[in-house]
């Protein structure tokens, strides 16, 4: 009976899936050293290739690779610096060298009667300058110190910081007059405005009875 494969070998088979290899060939590069026939390995990997767990692996595998060959073109910063580095250093008459083609922004070759002109121009040194002084982060606006949090005061902190203080305690004396006063005012107003008493009745009864009598000393 035919071995079958382990986790490594499952492992081995789907990532030369992903690599593009054959499914007979990945399953017997995964089984190095079996012998086995071709038609036995295109049965098996056929069946490998049903399995859910082997897509998800080969899936894995495939993704992992995009990712390697994506990084592989993606510059570092160091790498950005000296190209643009490059840009700014090199003269315009070693634009047409070999190694210097990738600085060249523009070529025009023009035939006229008096021979040929070639017109070169580089990228924009200035430009590199800029993108340079941007990496270096000289383009920052400079932004004001914050105040460590132990500089940051509230009430309860001031009143901690400053209990012993005469000069903090004839303030705090000084406020709670202020505020009584404020207080004693508001509440002076309060009863000025109020409207006086309304009388009853038995009050003006009394008051008539008092003008009748003083009408009377009047008459006599």
């Amino acid at each position: 009976m035919a071995k079958k494969l382990n986790w490594t070998a499952h492992s081995k088979f789907a990532q030369g899936i992903a690599e593009g290899m054959s499914a007979t060939r990945a399953y017997m590069e995964a089984r190095p050293g079996a012998n086995l026939a071709q038609s036995y390995a295109a049965k098996e990997a056929c069946g490998l290739l049903k399995q859910g767990k082997i897509i998800g692996m080969v899936e894995h595998y495939r993704k992992a690779l995009v990712e390697r060959a994506t990084e592989e073109f993606i510059l570092t910063r160091n790498e950005i610096r000296r190209a643009l580095t490059l840009v700014v250093t090199t003269p315009a008459t070693k634009l047409q060298e070999p190694d210097n083609e990738w600085l060249v922004q523009e070529l025009s070759v023009t035939e006229g009667p008096n021979g040929t002109t070639t017109k070169v121009k580089g990228m924009s040194k200035l430009g590199a300058l800029q993108e340079l002084a941007k990496l270096d982060g000289h383009y920052e606006a400079e932004k004001a110190p914050l105040p460590p949090k132990s500089l940051t005061f509230g009430i309860e902190d001031a009143h901690e910081a400053f209990s012993h203080d005469p000069m903090y305690l004839e303030f705090l004396k000084e406020a709670a007059v202020f505020e009584a006063a404020k207080r004693a005012k508001v509440i002076e107003i309060q009863e000025a405005a109020l409207p006086p008493a309304r009388r009853t009745q038995a009050d003006l009864d009394a008051a008539l009875d008092a003008d009748e009598e003083f009408q009377q000393l009047i008459r006599s």
